[in-house]
């Protein structure tokens, strides 16, 4: 039998100020009380986790489609690892990936554009040193990634160590140059941030299109950087708040994956106008800062021992509301948000 608790009214109510969102309903209470997150805490990001089918897809539809109908302060792009989100978000703009192509390669920003790489092709000393020579003494010759894999086949090796080190090098950026992805990471500009400050409804990038996960996760980084990058110019977040949702946030925040320029920018992004929506099935695969770095967090059922014991220790739960995580029904889960004075159950919306 699933344990039950309930508060009285005065122990979960909230003090909400400015804007709110509607969610569902707390249900852990001996009066009908609404759950709400305020709208001016999203840019300090959100954290959802869940097990498979325990329902972080809806309750993310709920969050973005709510936003959008209480607010036009907000827009909001989707990044979609499953393609799952375009049947589920009120006219929302659908692309694929080559319809938002990247320039993988820019001229100012070779080094950010080596640590992007060092990270997310897991790139050792070595390799790096050689993309700095080469960067180095033919940067004038490199406009794309096309024109580094050449140089790679043909620069001049200074020893075995050298050899080994760029044919392995060769190996990893070889597969983003398939003919297939051309149309994806051979642009030589980026439309990503004027279709951000084009379109009002959200924008769904459905990078399930990218069959190799491999290649996604290298897409979907550079997508990330290239945000975050563009926010501190104040070229977006500056009029309009930007909510980006990131499923399968473990692919790219994950403990022993993550991507250091991504996870550096958590807790730097919020001043700029950007908020973050994480979505994982686990917390215990993701880095710290996903867990420190988020205001608001919302609790599927999880029933890892090394999930629960993470998602206890960061929101402090009580022992009673611990043991029924594992028990939640499809669509309930455990919130804590600013304006709470403790986690409190609640039952998502239907659409």
């Amino acid at each position: 039998m699933k344990p039950t608790i309930k508060y009285p009214r005065q122990e979960y109510l909230a003090r909400f100020s400015g804007e709110t969102i509607d969610i569902g309903e707390v249900i852990n209470s001996r009066i009908p009380v609404r759950a709400r997150i305020q709208v001016n805490t999203l840019t300090h990001h959100t954290l959802v986790v869940g097990s498979t089918g325990s329902g972080k897809t809806h309750t993310v539809s709920i969050i973005v489609n709510e936003l959008i109908r209480k607010t036009s302060k907000y827009r909001v792009l989707i990044i979609d690892w499953h393609g799952e989100y375009m049947k589920l978000i009120n006219k929302a703009e659908y692309f694929e990936p080559r319809r938002v192509p990247l320039n993988i390669i820019e001229q100012n920003n070779i080094y950010d554009f080596i640590e992007l790489l060092q990270d997310s092709l897991s790139l050792t000393p070595p390799q790096v040193f050689i993309l700095e020579k080469i960067f180095e003494n033919k940067n004038h010759m490199i406009n794309s990634i096309y024109d580094l894999k050449n140089i790679l086949e043909d620069i001049e090796d200074e020893g075995s160590w050298f050899r080994e080190s760029r044919l392995s090098l060769l190996r990893k950026i070889s597969p983003l140059t398939r003919d297939s992805l051309r149309e994806i990471f051979g642009s030589s500009r980026d439309k990503l941030v004027e279709y951000i400050n084009t379109y009002e409804n959200p924008i769904i990038i459905d990078a399930s299109r990218i069959q190799d996960p491999y290649i996604r996760r290298i897409y979907v980084s550079i997508l990330l950087k290239k945000i975050f990058r563009e926010a501190i110019k104040r070229r977006i977040g500056s009029h309009n708040k930007l909510l980006v949702v990131l499923e399968e946030a473990q692919n790219v925040l994950g403990r022993n994956n993550y991507i250091g320029i991504i996870t550096r920018m958590l807790s730097e992004i919020r001043k700029f106008g950007i908020g973050l929506v994480i979505v994982s099935q686990s917390p215990s695969q993701l880095v710290d800062e996903a867990m420190l770095n988020t205001n608001t967090k919302i609790i599927h059922s999880i029933k890892s021992l090394n999930d629960l014991e993470v998602v206890s220790k960061s929101l402090y739960l009580p022992l009673n509301i611990e043991k029924i995580i594992p028990y939640l029904d499809v669509g309930e889960a455990v919130l804590y948000t600013r304006g709470l004075k403790k986690p409190v159950i609640i039952k998502v919306k239907e659409f």
